[in-house]
């Protein structure tokens, strides 16, 4: 539970509110207190933490139009211009 998801995006910087890490609503202190978002940014929380806004990073780690060789015996196919596929994405 303390790896999921919903569980760190509402307690994300709990900590900073009063150092200890109670939740007085649940009447317990929270599991797991620092950890950092590697997918995810705080853009808007209110003041009393009611609505929280988060924005998806950009991917760091997909190349876009970077393309795999041919082998030399492959047959070619309409979608491949010049023994290279054609990128999707321009």
């Amino acid at each position: 539970m303390l790896n999921c998801l919903m569980y760190k995006l509402c307690y994300y910087r709990f900590v900073e509110t009063d150092g200890k890490g109670f939740d007085r609503v649940r009447g317990y202190e929270i599991g797991k207190k620092h950890f950092k978002l590697t997918h995810f940014e705080e853009v808007f929380t209110t003041h009393h933490w009611m609505v929280r806004i988060y924005k998806l990073k950009p991917q760091k780690n997909r190349v876009r139009g970077k393309l795999k060789k041919l082998k030399s015996g492959a047959r070619t196919s309409p979608t491949l211009v010049g023994g290279r596929k054609k990128n999707p994405w321009q």
